[in-house]
């Protein structure tokens, strides 16, 4: 055992010495993704994060076509649409099947009016406000409003998401309200679960054939009694536009000074293995050019959250002046690049054209997604040769996503891991019953939680855990209900902190299990206060962490002994770079990939609204290029218009518009193109 752990000191030390982590904090959107409200308040925490954190840098693949509009603002007749007349500020209202939201004078509880909400057919139909919730783990909130049904089921709900998606359970939804025609205020308590980014509380109808009136919303903290919505009564408005110089101005000082570093270069980023060829050259054409136009520097770096690639890219973005690319998907749901273990490479595209490009670290590499930066994940990936790898987040550029300043991992300051206090017992015996999990916790740094999963031989069952506790110092009773899996061996309750600062402690008194259907106690072991853990008990840390549990006296919540789990995180310090400069660090490649594409994985959902948009889409270009060649035997006058001719091609590119945005209706799908003959 001494001899093990005076190799693993020298090999960490070793470590130490050789490896360097690089990191750029990325995010990827644009008015696609976000209407121009959102998208404004994503640019402003930016401006706030750049600001607060010195050493912060940033890589933006926003649209170029984005980038062109706020320049410019609209110039189709498209794009005016929805943008007429002035709108409810911050508050989003649609769903996926077919509806009516208004803004209406008659459908106001006080003041000038309220939101009318009808579901002819599909799911539901909602009115919402994001709001960020990074800074609200574990904090309870109450939500109401005042809801008028006159048919169907009408009420008040909220969940939360994380940059992964929904937080599975975190939907809380309030009785329906009497459809009676009158004014019923509804109120709703929630806690953010571990985890959330955002949160989006609504106004929903659920049944088709539904229609009620919504105003007067609230969401406050409830232990300050803040107001968290930006627009809780409907009353401020907004006139839409899509320019917006003054932000496009700071976006620019920044990309001017280095904080900020403009990739990718596709006026509406697709999913370029699915375009006709001259339709790819001309989203590097139009989309560069309007990046340089707007913000007086060229993109020289290509890089893209989703699987925006294609076999001949090397000869293109070379002879577009490129100086490189990062090949990986940090969203693999629609196709993922394949993973090479090596820090620069050279692409060999079909003709023999050589392009440097970042690749994906096979270890780095995690589901649907890529892994961020840890200790132990750096240890594998420099064992198999990648000593300075760099990590790119580039997660959706909306409001609530991006990294605040006061943030370690602002300045590349990295925590990582989690700590717990576990036992393993028996579960056969109460398979496929429901149990209560419950302890009084008291911490004083924020992560602290309880969890239990369950497991059949080597196979986990999944499990089940609750917000996390105000970190105030006080006590609080933390509970949850969960099914223990049938087949369930074994399971293992258990407290636990995650690493979501560099340190945490948590005290823990009066920990229980019982089966809810009997009363019966499974944990009788915490009701003896002896000197030691209680019987069966163990505290250790995971991923990197260290965690040791001890047992104190006085100030419990129950009798004279409490409980003190401790956790130390992991913690790594990267140094920040744009991509760019990461190139300038790691040289020129030293090895050759021939047909880097050839590995990538296409799983594009074929079928998905029956194909209508793609046949469009080529319908489209096969129109524009016969016009085009036309126009050069004939004269037709088309010279002048060509640009803009290919722009509404381009614009039905987009990847959300080919697998989310008509779907869901989000971002500029919201209230401009809805169907692909608008273009």
């Amino acid at each position: 055992m001494a001899l093990a752990t005076a190799l693993g000191m020298i090999c960490l030390a070793a470590w130490a010495q050789g490896t360097q982590v690089y990191l750029c904090h990325g995010y990827h959107g644009g008015y696609y993704l976000t209407e121009e409200f959102g998208y404004q308040a994503a640019l402003d925490e930016l401006f706030a994060l750049v600001d607060g954190a010195p050493g912060c840098k940033v890589a933006l693949e926003l649209e170029p076509y984005t980038i062109e509009r706020m320049a410019h603002g609209e110039v189709f007749q498209v794009e005016r649409r929805g943008r007429d007349k002035p709108r409810v500020a911050f508050w989003g209202a649609g769903g996926p099947g077919k509806a009516v939201a208004e803004c209406l004078p008659e459908a106001a509880h006080s003041g000038r009016h309220g939101m009318r909400l009808r579901l002819d057919e599909g799911p539901f139909v909602n009115v919402c406000e994001a709001r960020p919730a990074t800074d609200l783990t574990g904090v309870q909130l109450r939500f109401s409003a005042w809801i008028r049904n006159r048919r169907g089921d009408a009420h008040i709900y909220i969940d939360a998401h994380s940059p992964a998606g929904v937080i599975e359970g975190s939907g809380k939804m309030s009785q329906p309200v009497p459809a009676d025609g009158g004014w019923h205020e509804v109120v709703l308590d929630y806690v953010v679960p571990q985890g959330a980014s955002l949160i989006y509380p609504q106004g929903r109808i659920t049944s088709p054939g539904g229609e009620a009136d919504f105003d007067d919303f609230s969401l406050l903290r409830a232990d300050t009694g803040q107001e968290l919505l930006l627009n809780a009564d409907l009353e401020l408005e907004l006139l839409p536009t899509l320019k917006d110089r003054e932000r496009l101005e700071r976006l620019r000082a920044l990309v001017k000074a280095g904080r900020a570093e403009v990739i990718g270069g596709a006026y509406t980023q697709p999913i370029m293995y699915m375009l006709g060829q001259e339709s790819v050259v001309q989203q590097f054409v139009l989309g560069c050019r309007a990046v340089e136009e707007a913000l007086g520097v060229p993109v020289r770096i290509y890089a893209a959250q989703e699987p925006d690639w294609a076999g001949q890219l090397p000869q293109l973005l070379t002879q577009m002046g490129f100086r490189g690319a990062i090949y990986r998907t940090n969203w693999q749901a629609f196709g993922a690049a394949p993973a090479r273990n090596a820090e620069i490479v050279w692409w060999v595209g079909p003709d023999g054209t050589r392009l440097a490009v970042v690749p994906m670290p096979e270890d780095m590499r995690a589901g649907w997604g890529l892994q961020g930066p840890s200790r132990p994940l750096v240890e594998r990936m420099a064992a198999k040769g990648v000593r300075r790898p760099f990590f790119l987040d580039l997660y959706d550029f909306v409001s609530g996503w991006v990294v605040k300043p006061e943030e370690p991992r602002a300045e590349g300051r990295i925590t990582s891991g989690l700590a717990h206090l576990c036992r393993g017992m028996p579960a056969g015996a109460v398979a496929g019953k429901e149990v209560e999990l419950s302890a009084w916790l008291r911490p004083r740094q924020p992560g602290a939680h309880l969890y239990i999963d369950a497991y059949a031989g080597p196979n986990n069952l999944g499990g089940s855990e609750t917000p996390c506790a105000p970190a105030d110092g006080r006590w609080h009773l933390m509970s949850l209900r969960w099914r223990v899996p049938p087949g369930a061996e074994i399971m293992y309750p258990q407290v636990r902190i995650y690493a979501l600062s560099e340190a945490g402690d948590v005290d823990v008194d009066a920990l229980s299990l019982k089966v809810v259907e009997t009363g019966e106690e499974l944990l009788p072991e915490w009701a003896v206060e002896g000197e030691g853990l209680p019987e069966g008990w163990a505290a250790a840390g995971l991923e990197g962490a260290d965690g040791k549990a001890e047992v104190r006296e006085g100030d419990a919540h129950e009798g004279r002994r409490y409980v003190r789990l401790t956790m130390v995180p992991s913690v790594l310090q990267a140094t920040l770079a744009t991509p760019s400069e990461y190139l300038e660090v790691v040289g020129e490649p030293q090895e050759e990939w021939p047909d880097a594409y050839g590995g990538f994985e296409h799983r594009y959902p074929w079928g998905i609204l029956g194909g209508y948009h793609l046949r469009a889409d080529r319908e489209m270009e096969r129109a524009l290029l016969g016009a085009l060649r036309l126009d050069a035997v004939a004269g037709l006058g088309l010279r002048a218009q060509r640009d803009d001719l290919w722009r509404l091609v381009l614009i039905g590119h987009h990847h959300d518009a080919w697998v989310c945005g008509p779907v869901h209706g989000f971002g500029i799908w919201g209230a401009g193109y809805q169907r692909y003959a608008d273009l």
